[in-house]
């Protein structure tokens, strides 16, 4: 039998795989999504009364948080180093940016 609490496990997971599809295209707002999917998880853990879940959920979030704030960083470096559509930047980590309007 499906409980309500099953229903907002499956919303969870639809958020997280949602938030990491976007991310794996490059989009910022994947991260956000993934967020809130994963303060969905801890949530359920604490209705549960399950510190498994919880816990990692905490841990998840911490890891978004990180790994946002050093994909902005590094994004922001290979902008400042962006010279043309085929410029690639210094850092082993950017990809090809497209040119800006320097209009």
């Amino acid at each position: 039998m499906i409980t309500s609490l099953d229903y907002l496990g499956h919303i969870a997971y639809l958020w997280v795989v949602t938030g990491m599809v976007l991310l794996a295209a490059r989009q910022r707002l994947g991260w956000l999504i993934r967020l809130v999917g994963e303060v969905l998880w801890v949530i359920i853990g604490v209705i549960m009364g399950m510190s498994s879940i919880w816990v990692w959920g905490l841990v998840f979030i911490g890891i978004d948080v990180w790994g946002f704030m050093r994909w902005r960083n590094e994004t922001k470096q290979c902008q400042g180093q962006r010279k043309s559509f085929t410029a690639t930047c210094k850092s082993k980590n950017c990809r090809k940016l497209p040119r800006t309007s320097s209009r």
